[in-house]
């Protein structure tokens, strides 16, 4: 039976009663609830990593609604047969924070009172039986005019109708708040902090575990609005960094190995490992906790590749659009507080391919927001995250492939708005193309040359080798015919760029490229020199990779922002 990939499913009933995929993730109830048992969670991952689901997972596991659903739904998985004494035993109360309108303070405010309305009147709904309510009851909740007081009226009724609990689930609780931030720091301070509306909120339900609510569960991206209420709000526990739950969410390499024998088990031409490498180097890397050793890959990156894996093809676009949306807007925070110091760790991570710093629990908006609020904020929503331990901090690298593209793509979209230099995507594509068909690197070399020039003539960046590279890079990554590698190790150095055509698209011309930049001040004592070594290394410059058709060889000797000569081996 072919199986059924939950991409974009987020709801665990149906999952389960549609027979969709579910890679059990149900022993970590167990562990939250018995070995670590905090009451109050904060479990911060980046987009598009199951956060949802597993609040979903919790909604149905907890909930006294679904009791006599309870072997339906786990039967088959791990806590289903190793059940904790509090399943099936809350009234649970969920939130969704995500598509609230931000454009301007009012239009905030309504969406978020709109938001808790929506999900206390589906609260009382479920359990107009147990509350022994009606219609005017409920109405008389709802008809609040504050967030605040429909939550604290809500406290009130249950608290006098039951002796049962409440358990708080908050899915997407930053997602207006991540928004606000980058464009609009001053509404964020007005009803994020200070005596705004979402403090007012949280402080309500801190007030509501002195009495009705036992547990809270929140997911997010960032932790910057509890952070910003820490005063309203400082019973929580941020488990995001616990190594015990590194793999809590996401795929691990097994899981993702398990999954791609499955779906290309009537393939003959392919194997496993092939794909799997392939989805390693695409969305892999992902690590929580400094002392983890299992990396883990983005859920819904794996599952929309295999997904549109047919008929024995691989898929052709690596990153769903609607992913590569998302992590699109991130590129926003880098507006948040002072732009040049963030610009300078941005460009840190571009050119060094790493950059260094600690994870920050709490940010201070209030007071200032420094690289290592930056680089935090970097880890939290995905676009860096840890590769090891590096004396008191961490070194952090960019997770995968798909996360660079949009990196790399970004910086030099901010290069060409401070050059003024607009870049002709379709001039690209078509450079890419010749490349790909003949060979022919020439137009791709005046484009770069176009941009370089540009910035040289504004003083807007002190050239060297990596920034010739780094803006060669990303030029070729605008296409989707080839996958680049920057710094690939052979054994006896370092090659500056590998271009391995895709075999979907039927590329049969790669290429190795050796990039040397002189200073014009040093032209006449370095170019020959430089352009000896570029030679020499192409010679012993070999692809790792088994690839059809021809390998291309290229130094090219540049000369401040002009390619002066073309090396071909």
């Amino acid at each position: 039976m072919k199986i059924k990939l939950p991409y974009g499913i987020s709801n665990f009933a149906d999952i389960v009663e549609q027979n969709y995929l579910y890679i059990d993730r149900t022993k970590y109830i167990e562990i939250l609830e018995t070995e670590i048992a905090d009451k109050y969670i904060l479990f911060i991952r980046p987009r598009r990593f199951g956060k949802s689901l597993f609040v979903s997972v919790l909604d149905y596991y907890y909930n006294i609604k679904y009791k006599d659903k309870f072997e339906k739904l786990f039967g088959k998985y791990y806590i289903g047969k190793n059940p904790t004494p509090l399943k099936n035993s809350y009234l649970v109360l969920r939130f969704n924070f995500s598509g609230i309108n931000t454009e301007t303070k009012e239009s905030t405010y309504n969406g978020f009172l709109d938001k808790v309305k929506v999900s206390v009147k589906s609260f009382l709904n479920m359990y107009e039986n147990i509350l022994k309510i009606n219609q005017e009851d409920k109405n008389q909740i709802l008809e609040n005019k504050t967030p605040e007081s429909i939550i604290d009226n809500l406290f009130e009724l249950v608290k006098t109708k039951t002796e049962k609990k409440i358990y708080i689930l908050i899915d997407e609780y930053d997602h207006f708040a991540n928004e606000l931030i980058s464009f609009n720091l001053t509404d964020f301070y007005k009803i994020v902090t200070q005596n705004g509306f979402v403090r007012k909120f949280y402080e309500t339900i801190k007030i509501g575990t002195k009495s009705v609510v036992d547990r809270i569960f929140i997911t997010g991206v960032t932790p910057i609005t509890l952070d910003s209420l820490t005063s309203g709000f400082n019973i929580k526990s941020n488990l995001s960094t616990e190594k015990m739950l590194n793999e809590m969410l996401g795929f691990t390499h097994l899981e993702v190995k398990n999954l791609i024998e499955q779906i290309i088990s009537e393939c003959p031409m392919l194997t496993p490992d092939e794909i799997l490498n392939e989805m390693i180097d695409n969305y892999d890397g992902y690590l929580f906790n400094e002392e983890a050793t299992e990396r883990v890959f983005n859920s819904d990156m794996v599952l929309y590749y295999l997904k549109n894996f047919k008929e024995c093809e691989k898929p052709r676009k690596l990153l769903d659009s609607n992913i590569a949306s998302d992590y699109n807007k991130i590129k926003r925070l880098f507006n948040i507080k002072n732009y040049e110091n963030n610009y300078k760790v941005l460009n840190d991570l571009v050119r060094e391919d790493y950059v260094v710093g600690r994870i920050v629990d709490e940010f201070s908006l209030e007071k200032r927001f420094d690289t290592n609020d930056l680089i935090s904020l970097l880890y939290y929503t995905g676009i860096i995250t840890i590769k090891e331990s590096e004396l008191d901090g961490i070194r952090f690298q960019i997770p995968n492939y798909v996360i660079k593209e949009l990196y790399y793509q970004y910086f030099v979209d901010i290069l060409s708005e401070k050059s003024q230099y607009e870049i002709d995507t379709s001039k690209i594509s078509s450079a890419i193309r010749n490349m790909a068909k003949y060979g022919d690197i020439t137009e791709l070399v005046k484009l770069v040359e176009e941009l370089l020039q540009s910035l040289s003539s504004r003083d807007l960046i002190k050239f060297d080798e990596k920034y010739v590279k780094l803006i060669f890079i990303t030029y070729i990554m605008m296409s989707d015919l080839y996958f680049v590698h920057s710094e690939e190790e052979v054994n006896y150095g370092y090659k500056d760029i590998t271009c391995i055509g895709r075999d979907v698209y039927g590329v049969q011309n790669h290429f190795i490229f050796e990039l040397k930049y002189i200073k014009k001040s040093e032209e006449e004592m370095l170019f020959e020199k430089k352009s000896h070594e570029a030679e020499e290394q192409l010679k012993r410059y070999r692809i790792k990779r088994n690839v059809k058709g021809q390998i291309h060889k290229f130094g090219l000797i540049f000369v401040g922002p002009e390619c002066k000569k073309i090396i071909r081996i």
